[in-house]
């Protein structure tokens, strides 16, 4: 009886870790493009938020974690990415589901 409480314990907080791990949309942002990236922003309520790239821009082949701090709101999220030389384009991210997203020239790829 007491090995089945001890293991229940750990399952739970196993699944405590896994939810306070989504308490927040944090991810890797990978640019996998040819071109750096100057823009990467999210629209919700109809308007394109601020730039979420902390710094001037993601550099080719750059990596780093990206973390909007909440996790409220709706999972699908539009999200655009500008480069240096003003193309872009914008695809539907689910934040829910994601820990990398790879940019490259026309689409996201996710893992």
């Amino acid at each position: 009886m007491i090995k089945k409480i001890i293991i229940a314990g750990f399952v739970f907080i196993g699944a405590m870790s896994v939810t306070q791990a989504r308490d927040s949309w944090k991810f890797e942002v990978t640019n996998g493009s040819s071109a750096a990236v100057k823009h990467f922003r999210t629209k919700e309520g109809g308007s394109w938020s601020k730039n979420w790239i902390s710094g001037d821009r993601i550099e080719r082949g750059e990596t780093f974690i990206m973390d909007f701090n909440h996790s409220d709101g709706e999972c699908v999220v539009r999200t655009q990415i500008t480069f240096v030389d003003d193309t872009y384009f914008d695809y539907d991210v689910d934040y829910c589901k994601i820990d990398v997203i790879i940019i490259r020239e026309s689409e996201l790829l996710f893992k």
